[in-house]
């Protein structure tokens, strides 16, 4: 009698870890009940050429410290004619970048990231004559 209560309540407790698994994988959207498969994916972003990551070693703009920043950027576009555009006009996009990058402080680069971004996609898309330049990714960032 013992052993059939006991092995009862270890299914009841397996059945209920599993339940509670699953309605925590379901919530997190780990699994899904769909028919339909396709539905079921969540990458609505688009699909870009990336071009290699570009380095960069600079001194911010604080004028209560010295600091320095480094950065690994990726340009990402859908036309793919541009990899040969970016590449002639390399050393002036990094100029542009560097630019940037010198007029950033510690608190700007910690609170306006994304502004960063922008405005760094907008003056290379101005210096490539298209809009074509369609994300900026921050690969890795190190302020010192």
């Amino acid at each position: 009698m013992k052993k059939t209560l006991l092995w009862i309540l270890v299914i009841v407790i397996v059945a209920a870890v599993t339940a509670g698994t699953v309605i925590f994988l379901a919530q997190k959207g780990y699994l899904s009940f769909s028919d339909n498969p396709a539905s079921d994916k969540k990458n609505d972003s688009p699909s870009y050429l990336t071009y290699e990551p570009m380095e960069f070693t600079c001194n911010l703009a604080d004028t209560n410290a010295r600091r320095y920043l480094r950065v690994a950027l990726t340009l990402a576009y859908e036309n793919p004619d541009l990899e040969e555009e970016i590449t002639k006009r390399k050393p002036q996009l990094q100029d542009i970048i560097v630019r940037i990058l010198r007029a950033q402080t510690t608190t700007s680069l910690e609170e306006e990231t994304d502004a960063m971004r922008e405005e760094i996609k907008k003056e290379i898309n101005r210096v490539l004559n298209i809009d074509d330049i369609k994300e900026i990714y921050i690969t890795g960032l190190i302020i010192q």
